[in-house]
């Protein structure tokens, strides 16, 4: 069997998953039990730990990120998700559009069963995203934009997926009213509380972009790289895509600064071999 083109070198090791749990389980409790916070607080601890997003549809990955705030273009007006998942299955290629609201928005009445106000808004929001990708013009603009072209589709059709996260576990006691709120959940859709989030160990390892537009190209800015993260032969050529990666590596306190400096160090390397355009088949078990 021939030699591999590239050289895996051992550096310091990243967190191990348990550690990493333990943390990020632990921090999330005290954010939901934290009085006063905005939206946003949540949003980017989502940001932060990409694992904690619910986990897509579909279990086959057509991008090796989580999107922050996709863009819906549309004209004359854009949408703004907080998160997007591409993704699909052998049969279907599934992106799921994610909105959070705050964990303290009741989702009934005080007084009865009926739907807030607040509840019924988040609602109609994710009806507002249905209804312009239903569009075929507007869903191919967004096919388009985000890169997913025949060549992967591969063939398969293309259904749009829909999450909705809202409120505690601790708003809903009525029975009652947990029958009324299933009743409410599309075939293509999920609703889920805060409480209902956990991290994921399959998807965990997906760093966190957005899609930004300049004056030479549209390119992936990286917000967040996760602690359990690794490079090499299977990520190279998303590094060599991506912007901003050695900035995001740095930002993350969870990863040592030895490690910080190695991944950062090899980050070149790894967009040299990229680069050469090499099909030779990679094991799963090579990263750095």
């Amino acid at each position: 069997m021939p030699a591999n083109s590239y050289e895996i070198i051992k550096g310091p090791p990243p967190l191990s998953w348990k550690e990493y749990k333990a943390s990020v389980s632990r921090d999330w409790q005290k954010l939901l039990a934290t009085a006063g916070l905005n939206e946003r607080h949540f949003q980017r601890f989502l940001e932060r730990h990409p694992g904690l997003v619910p986990s897509p549809f579909g279990h086959h990955r057509l991008a090796d990120h989580l999107i922050a705030q996709p863009e819906i273009i549309t004209i004359p007006r854009r949408k703004f998700p907080d998160f997007m998942w591409l993704a699909g299955t052998s049969a279907e290629v599934l992106p799921t559009l994610i909105e959070i609201e705050h964990p303290s928005k009741p989702s009934r009445k005080s007084t009865s069963n009926e739907l807030s106000a607040q509840f019924n808004q988040a609602l109609q929001q994710v009806s507002s995203w249905r209804a312009l990708l239903d569009d075929p013009t507007n869903a191919q603009l967004f096919l388009r934009t985000y890169g997913i072209d025949e060549a992967k589709r591969n063939g398969r059709p293309v259904h749009f997926r829909y999450i909705l996260i809202y409120g505690r576990r601790e708003t809903n006691p009525s029975p009652e009213f947990t029958a009324i709120r299933a009743t409410l959940q599309r075939a293509d859709e999920q609703v889920m509380t805060f409480d209902r989030l956990s991290l994921s160990h399959d998807w965990n390892y997906c760093p966190t972009v957005q899609r930004k537009t300049s004056k030479d190209a549209v390119h992936y800015r990286v917000l967040c790289i996760p602690a359990c993260w690794t490079i090499g032969p299977t990520n190279a050529r998303w590094v060599a895509s991506v912007r901003g990666l050695d900035a995001a590596i740095r930002s993350n306190p969870l990863i040592s600064s030895e490690r910080q400096e190695f991944l950062i160090s090899r980050i070149p390397y790894w967009k040299a071999w990229a680069a050469t355009d090499s099909h030779e088949p990679i094991s799963l078990a090579h990263s750095e």
